[in-house]
Parts: C-alpha cells; sequence; structure tokens
C-alpha cells in the first residue's frame, strides 16, 4: 500500500486547503473521485460488504484493545493490563490472553514494552537527544533476559571441552 508521487502532491494540496474541516473526510471526498491519484491507492476498499468488513475487523481491534483485566497481587494495589496482547508465534501474530503469556513468560511484557518503545524510537532516528532512552531499554531488556550462565567443570555428555 505505497503511495506515489501523485498521491503525495494530492495529500499535500488538501493539508494546504484544510480550512477546519476533518482532513480524513476531505482525503475521502478526493478519493471518490475516479480521475483522482488518491481512488487508485491499493488500500481503498470500494465494494460495500468488504469495506464493512474491514470497519467491524477495526472495530474488533479497538474493543481487544480497550478490554483489561485487574490483577490483584497479595499486598499491592490492583493494576489493570491488557486482557489480550499481541505475541509473534512461528512468524504470525496472534492475540492471546495477557494472564496466560504472564504465566508462561513473566519477562514478556518488559519485551514487548521495550519492542514497542523501540520501534517508535526507530521511526525519528535524527532526534539524538532520545539515545539515553534506546540505551535505557537495550539495559532494561539485557536485565530482563540474562544470557544462559555456562557452566564451569567437566563437560556433560555430548559436550566438548574447546581450549584456544
Amino acid at each position: 500500500m505505497r503511495i506515489n508521487k501523485a498521491m503525495v502532491a494530492e495529500l499535500q494540496q488538501l493539508g494546504r486547503d484544510n480550512q477546519g474541516e476533518s482532513l480524513t473526510t476531505a482525503v475521502v471526498e478526493k478519493a471518490k473521485d475516479t480521475s483522482s491519484a488518491l481512488n487508485a491507492w491499493s488500500g481503498w476498499k470500494w465494494d460495500r460488504r468488504e469495506a464493512a468488513e474491514a470497519w467491524w475487523r477495526h472495530q474488533a481491534r479497538h474493543l481487544i484493545g480497550i478490554y483489561v483485566e485487574v490483577v490483584q497481587e497479595p499486598n499491592k494495589a490492583p493494576i489493570e493490563i491488557p486482557g489480550f496482547i499481541s505475541v509473534k508465534t512461528n512468524g504470525d501474530r496472534e492475540d492471546r490472553s495477557s494472564l496466560e503469556v504472564l504465566a508462561e513468560d513473566p519477562n514478556i511484557i518488559v519485551n514487548i514494552v521495550c519492542d514497542r518503545c523501540q520501534s517508535h524510537l526507530d521511526k525519528w532516528p535524527l532526534l539524538a537527544q532520545l539515545d539515553p532512552i534506546r540505551k535505557a531499554i537495550l539495559q532494561v531488556r539485557t536485565a530482563a533476559n540474562p544470557p544462559p550462565k555456562r557452566r564451569r567443570g567437566r563437560p556433560g555428555k555430548g559436550e566438548a571441552r574447546v581450549s584456544v
């Protein structure tokens, strides 16, 4: 769903011309015109049934996103956590119960937060003042995911000691 130069020009013009009107509305109205470069963008769903299905999926993602679970630990204030989190499994993303995922790997939240922060920081590489945040994210991720400890002593079955 890339945009070409003609689409960029139309978007910029709409942005300049937009006086109090919703830019979103202006873009949709312009894109309805078949002679508009915006009409050719592959992200549009001009078939009404297909557009309705896409909208319902968007609404479902929103509903999933606002659902929370309340977690109460002994002697601590209750906290709200997302009811579902999106995790990557075998290259695909799937929404899973946050409580189940946390039970499997308590550090997953640290990794998810670090991933999201890093992806936002990566979008703004020219902001050098964010480097301390990048370093802090790396430290948090490293602390939550220490490398496996090396065993000392004699090699176990199937292992070999290598001298350099």
